[in-house]
C-alpha cells in the first residue's frame, strides 16, 4: 500500500514531536511523516516532496507574505490545514480565502487532530481513485482510437452502406465531407507512416492508415473541400515523409463515403503510371544534387555532410576530363534549383576555378569544400528568415487567440505554407501551433479565473468553442480544474 505524505511546519520541536508521536500511533501504516522547523525547509520539503497533507504554525515567508498561499502555489492539489493558537481575525480570513481545510488551535482534543487528519486522509484516497479512474479511461480510449480507425478503413475497403460509415466516423468524432488516397507498394515503414499521421494532423487534416497485400494505404480526409493548395501542402508533407517512396499512386478526391473506395482503385492505377514514369527519370530525379537538397530540406546535417564525402570518393575514380564536366554539370544544376527552390542566386565565386593540371583528388576536394560553404550560407539565409517568421506567428497568435484561428490562417497571413510555418514553429519553439495558442488562452483564463468569472463565459473569451474542451486542456496543462484553480484565489 503506498504511503501518503504529510508535512508539518513547526518551529517548536516539542510540538512537531507531539503531532508526529500522536498521528504515528493512530495511522502506523498510512502516513509517511516529514517535519520541517523553518519556512524555508518547509517550502523546500514541499516542493521536493509534493505531500498530499500539510498542517502548522501560521508562518509568513522573508518578504512577510502567508506562508500557505504560496505553498498552494507549488502544489495545488494538496490539503493544508493550520495548527496554531494564533487567533487573529485576519490570519482566519485568508485561510477562508485559500480554502484551507481547516484551523485547529493546539488547546484542542488529541481526538478533533485524528479526526481532522482521518477525514482528509479519506480526501486524499478518494481523489487519487477518481484520478486513477480518469487515467485509465483516457488510457482506454487512446487504445480504442487504433481500432475505431483500422474500423472505419476496412468499412471503407469492404465497401460497407453510406449509413455503417457514418456511425463508424462518427464514433470517431470525425467530420468528413472529402477525403482521397494515397498508395504505397514500397519505402515505407510503420513508424514513418504514424509521423506522416501526426504531421497531416497538426496541417488540420486527418489520416487513416491500413494494409492490405503488400500496400500501404492511407486516406486524408477534411471537413471542407480542399482546394489546390490544400494538395500542394499535404504532397509536400507526403514526399517529406517518404522521400525513398518510387511505387505509389494518388487517388482521385470523393465526398460520399460509399465513393471513398474508387479513390483506391484511381490510386492503384496510378501506381503502373508512376513505376514506368519513375524508372524513366530515375536517373534525373535522384541525381547526387536532388539527394542534397533533401537532407538539406529535412535537416540532416551528418547525412548531408556523409553524402558530399561518400560522393568525393566516387569522384575521384572517374577520368579528368569526364570529372570536370560531371562537376560543371553539378554546379549549375545547384544554382538553378536553389534559384527556383529557395530564390538564392548563387554566384559563380562560391566555387573555385578548377585546374585540369590538377590532381583529381585535390579538384574534388576543392569541390566538396564549396559545397560546404554553399550550404552554410543558405542555412544561415533560411535561420535569418525562420526567425522573422517565427517572430511574426507569435506577434499573430498572441493578437489573434482568442478568435477561432487555424494554422492556415496563420500561412496565409505570414504568405507561406502551412506546412513550412507549422515545421519552423515546431523547430524553434519545440510546440505545435495548437499547444502555443492553448498556451496563450490559458494564462489569460487564469487571470479571469482570478476575477472570479464563470467558467462558461471564460471559455468563450479566451478562444474555445466548447467550456468541456477548455476544462479538458486546463486540466491538461495547469494540472486541476478551472474551479479548483478559481477556489484558490476566491472566497466563499
Amino acid at each position: 500500500m503506498e504511503f501518503i505524505r504529510l508535512l508539518i511546519i513547526e518551529p517548536q520541536q516539542d510540538v512537531s514531536s507531539f503531532l508526529v508521536k500522536s498521528l504515528q500511533s493512530y495511522f502506523p501504516k498510512i502516513l509517511h511523516i516529514y517535519v520541517a522547523n523553518t519556512v524555508e525547509e518547509g517550502i523546500f520539503i514541499n516542493r521536493l516532496h509534493q505531500p498530499q497533507i500539510v498542517c502548522g504554525e501560521v508562518l509568513f515567508d522573508q518578504e512577510q507574505n502567508f506562508l500557505y498561499a504560496h505553498l498552494k502555489q507549488e502544489n495545488p492539489s494538496a490539503k493544508y490545514f493550520i495548527y496554531s493558537n494564533c487567533k487573529e481575525f485576519y490570519i482566519l480570513q485568508q485561510a477562508l480565502q485559500l480554502q484551507l481545510h481547516g484551523y485547529l488551535l493546539k488547546s484542542c482534543k488529541q481526538q478533533e487532530l485524528i479526526a481532522l487528519v482521518s477525514s482528509l486522509i479519506q480526501l486524499v484516497k478518494r481523489e487519487s481513485n477518481q484520478l486513477q479512474a480518469m487515467e485509465a479511461l483516457v488510457r482506454y480510449h487512446g487504445q480504442m482510437r487504433p481500432m475505431l480507425e483500422l474500423k472505419c478503413f476496412y468499412a471503407i475497403m469492404l465497401r460497407q452502406n453510406e449509413l455503417y460509415m457514418q456511425n463508424c466516423f462518427q464514433h470517431l468524432h470525425l467530420r468528413v465531407k472529402e477525403a482521397f488516397c494515397y498508395c504505397l507498394l514500397d519505402g515505407y515503414h510503420r513508424d514513418t507512416v504514424e509521423s506522416f499521421k501526426e504531421e497531416i494532423y497538426e496541417l488540420g487534416y486527418y489520416a487513416i492508415c491500413g494494409e492490405m497485400q503488400n500496400e500501404c494505404i492511407i486516406y486524408i480526409f477534411y471537413n471542407h473541400t480542399f482546394s489546390e493548395e490544400d494538395f500542394v501542402v499535404i504532397d509536400r508533407c507526403f514526399h517529406s515523409c517518404f522521400p525513398y517512396v518510387q511505387c505509389y499512386g494518388k487517388g482521385s478526391c470523393h465526398q460520399k463515403f460509399t465513393k471513398f473506395y474508387d479513390s483506391y482503385v484511381h490510386a492503384k492505377q496510378n501506381v503502373s503510371v508512376t513505376e514506368v514514369t519513375t524508372k524513366e527519370h530515375k536517373c534525373v530525379e535522384n541525381t547526387f544534387v536532388d539527394r542534397l537538397l533533401l537532407l538539406f530540406e529535412q535537416g540532416k546535417e551528418e547525412e548531408l555532410q556523409g553524402c558530399i564525402r561518400d560522393h568525393g570518393v566516387y569522384l575521384t575514380t572517374l577520368a579528368k576530363e569526364e570529372l570536370y564536366k560531371t562537376i560543371q554539370k553539378y554546379i549549375e544544376d545547384l544554382q538553378k534549383q536553389l534559384e527556383i527552390r529557395y530564390n538564392q542566386v548563387i554566384e559563380k565565386e562560391y566555387f573555385p576555378i578548377f585546374d585540369l593540371e590538377k590532381e583529381n583528388a585535390e579538384l574534388v576536394v576543392n569541390f566538396t569544400q564549396a559545397l560546404d560553404k554553399v550550404f552554410y550560407y543558405l542555412r544561415c539565409e533560411q535561420q535569418q528568415e525562420s526567425n522573422v517568421c517565427v517572430k511574426q506567428a507569435m506577434k499573430y497568435i498572441e493578437n489573434n487567440y482568442r478568435k477561432t484561428i487555424t494554422l492556415q490562417d496563420l500561412a496565409t497571413h505570414l504568405h507561406v505554407s502551412s506546412f513550412y510555418v507549422s515545421k519552423i514553429i515546431k523547430t524553434y519553439c519545440g510546440k505545435n501551433f495548437t499547444a502555443i495558442v492553448n498556451d496563450y488562452r490559458i494564462e489569460e483564463a487564469k487571470e479571469l479565473l482570478q476575477q472570479g468569472k464563470r467558467m462558461k463565459e471564460i471559455a468563450f473569451l479566451v478562444g474555445f468553442q466548447s467550456q468541456s474542451y477548455f476544462a479538458k486542456t486546463f486540466r491538461k496543462q495547469v494540472g486541476i480544474s478551472p474551479t479548483q484553480y478559481q477556489n484558490l484565489y476566491v472566497a466563499i
